[in-house]
């Protein structure tokens, strides 16, 4: 019996789509689990959860900043440890991003502190020994950061983390 070489590559091809969608889909089911304090390798997922179209590395002294840039124009920075660890993350967007993905397990802390605070609906500050964040209401938008104190790498001014 003689074999078609095109189907074979129709069927090959089919294959490697389905190993790759398997792969994708596995991928973005995992992004609610990425972000500050998680290894340098949660912030590829962040970028696909977040939509993301471009991702840039910059480095700095002691640490590396991560920056995604959404088909919206929001800007969210990850920084990065030179042990690898998101240690503090920081956004500018017309629509508060998922803070979900971003704050990963430091997220339930924010949701905690939000419950309880009752000041000024623009400015939200929280300051704790495990978590540090502000969320602005700005004009055009929203900007923010948080950071881990526990994780800032020795030398670096918090008031860089922005």
């Amino acid at each position: 019996m003689l074999r078609n070489p095109l189907e074979d590559r129709v069927g090959h091809a089919r294959r490697c789509a389905l190993v790759a969608a398997g792969a994708l889909c596995l991928l973005v089911s995992t992004a609610v689990h990425a972000g500050l304090g998680e290894l340098v390798d949660s912030i590829g997922r962040d970028h696909l959860a977040l939509g993301g179209k471009t991702l840039t590395v910059t480095p700095a002294v002691a640490y590396d900043i991560h920056e995604t840039t959404t088909a919206d124009g929001a800007r969210i920075r990850q920084y990065v440890s030179r042990s690898g660890t998101v240690f503090a993350v920081a956004w500018s967007a017309r629509t508060q991003p998922d803070l979900s993905i971003l704050l990963a397990k430091q997220h339930d802390a924010y949701i905690s502190a939000t419950n309880a605070h009752h000041g000024n609906r623009h400015v939200f500050t929280v300051s704790t020994p495990e978590l540090v964040i502000s969320v602005l209401r700005v004009p055009r938008g929203f900007e923010g950061a948080a950071h881990v104190p526990a994780l800032v790498p020795a030398g670096t001014s918090t008031s860089e983390l922005r």
